[in-house]
């Protein structure tokens, strides 16, 4: 028995082929109507968040093997970092004796390769628990937790665990955040992926430069300029200095006649000594 050729309904065979819908044709979801260049809202908010997490990363990565080897890792210092003895055993344990600068390349190492692995777990935790926007705000709490951290000498390897938790629960959801601004017709357009990456170039471009300034001009953080003055046994008042010109006269002016009364106790002592 023949097949017949048409294998549709009547009905369905009847319609007029379906038109793929133009762009302008499409709503916009998510944020609501495109009102900044053409696209929505919130791919500026997205934009700068982004920009500010590769800030984030970049400028942490940039600086962290340095601060290590020529700072946390000096003998005296880093007995005070926690959990420090038992990471640098575990390492060595692996590869061997280390070096400062060895050591502080496999700590970076490790804080790198988890950083870009928990982005799979955090994407998971979002999709089963949480959402994408709780699991954002959380990453994002949990990175300047860890930033407010580092901080501190005693409290560095937790300030890299609470930055490894935190880009894993924030990098992979803001990314995503970005398709669901747009219609499934649209998503293939690069334009979204474009100012997406843009964004995130610009913050690991600057990072580095901007960090590394502040490191050489204000030391890794304020506090140590101040324990410097404590261990040379300097005292707040004598490093004050007066701001206007007439209190550096009158402090000149006093350190001449300081002078001048030492020089001539001197000179009357001297007959004695004779």
């Amino acid at each position: 028995m023949p097949r017949s050729r048409n294998v549709y309904p009547a009905a369905m065979s009847d319609r007029p082929p379906m038109i793929a819908p133009s762009r302008s044709d499409v709503p916009a979801t998510g944020t609501g109507a495109r009102d900044v260049l053409g696209h929505p809202r919130g791919l500026a908010v997205l934009f700068a968040t982004e920009s500010w997490e590769r800030f984030s990363y970049f400028g942490n990565a940039a600086l962290v093997v340095l601060y290590m080897v020529k700072y946390l890792l000096e003998p005296g210092r880093v007995e005070t970092v926690l959990g420090f003895g038992a990471v640098k055993a575990a390492l060595e344990f692996l590869f061997g004796q280390l070096d400062p600068q060895p050591l502080a390349s496999q700590i970076f190492g490790f804080y790198t390769g988890l950083a870009y692995f928990t982005p799979i777990l955090g994407g998971v935790i979002a999709d089963r628990l949480l959402g994408q926007r709780r699991t954002v705000i959380i990453g994002g709490v949990l990175m300047a937790i860890g930033h407010f951290m580092m901080a501190f000498e005693a409290l560095f390897l937790g300030a890299l665990l609470m930055l490894i938790l935190g880009i894993g629960a924030f990098k992979p959801n803001i990314s995503t955040q970005v398709g669901a601004l747009y219609a499934p017709a649209t998503i293939a357009a690069t334009a979204p992926i474009r100012s997406s990456i843009v964004g995130i170039n610009i913050g690991a471009f600057l990072a580095p430069l901007v960090c590394g300034t502040l490191a050489v001009q204000y030391g890794w953080h304020a506090r140590l300029r101040r324990r410097r003055r404590r261990h040379a046994g300097e005292s707040r008042h004598l490093s004050w200095r007066p701001a206007n010109a007439a209190g550096r006269t009158h402090c000149r002016a006093a350190k001449t006649v300081a002078t001048k009364e030492a020089a001539r106790l001197a000179a009357s002592a001297a007959p004695c000594s004779r």
